[in-house]
């Protein structure tokens, strides 16, 4: 995918002089789950989901929870909706009822990342 993406960012650029943001940073140089899936796997849908979900969710729990906890809730909270949006995208492409598989990777993936996270502070 980063080939494909990198080839049409060159193709757009050459053709129409439009510089689109990489889509991909080097994700194979992951040091952890959370390296992988914050800095550097698909960067545009990574920043969409910070801006509509992440952050709305840890502001709206911070004064409820404090702010020590209220990113665990928001980190849960993005990978459900990005698991739902996976299972979406399977159903109107794939043609697909869904399995919940996909959503099930990412809830289990959420919970890598919030072990990360919480054994950090």
């Amino acid at each position: 995918m980063e080939i494909l993406f990198s080839v049409v960012r060159d193709l757009v650029w050459s053709l129409i002089g439009l510089e689109l943001e990489p889509h991909f940073n080097k994700p194979f140089l992951s040091t952890s789950l959370q390296d992988f899936w914050g800095r550097r796997w698909n960067l545009m849908v990574s920043d969409i989901l910070r801006q509509t979900v992440y952050n709305p969710v840890r502001s709206v729990l911070r004064p409820l929870i404090g702010t020590r906890w209220a990113p665990v809730p928001a980190i849960f909270s993005t990978f459900v909706v990005s698991g739902l949006m996976h299972e979406l995208l399977f159903c109107y492409f794939g043609r697909e009822l869904p399995r919940w598989d996909l959503t099930w990777f990412f809830v289990l993936h959420a919970g890598t990342n919030l072990g990360f996270s919480i054994r950090r502070d």
